[in-house]
């Protein structure tokens, strides 16, 4: 493997880290943000077993039935995801900037 395919390489698992980091986000992040605000009123959250009522633990069996289906799904679509990244080639092309003299203005 010469020098570029290496980069180009690392660059696919530098995208491909980076895209997983940010879809996993996108659905984490609402489900804790839902956990804080209605958690604690709807299935006793951070309560023990015997702390809490019956309709919490129905809406306990319930809310952890529905996270695990979205967090299963959040997975599958990060998967599948990089499996898509795979079937590219990926070049990194670096971060770019204009630097411009003092007093240079926009056209030139």
């Amino acid at each position: 493997m010469n020098r570029k395919d290496q980069i180009n390489s690392r660059s696919r698992g530098r995208l491909k880290q980076i895209a997983s980091k940010k879809i996993t986000t996108s659905f984490i992040f609402p489900i804790a943000e839902f956990e804080q605000v209605f958690g604690l009123e709807l299935w006793g959250m951070g309560l023990p077993e015997d702390e809490i009522t019956a309709r919490q633990k129905i809406n306990r069996e319930r809310w952890e039935q529905l996270r695990l289906s979205v967090l299963n799904n959040g997975n599958k679509q990060v998967r599948a995801l990089n499996a898509e990244i795979d079937l590219h080639t990926v070049e990194f092309v670096g971060y770019r900037m204009s630097l411009k003299p003092i007093g240079e203005n926009e056209d030139g």
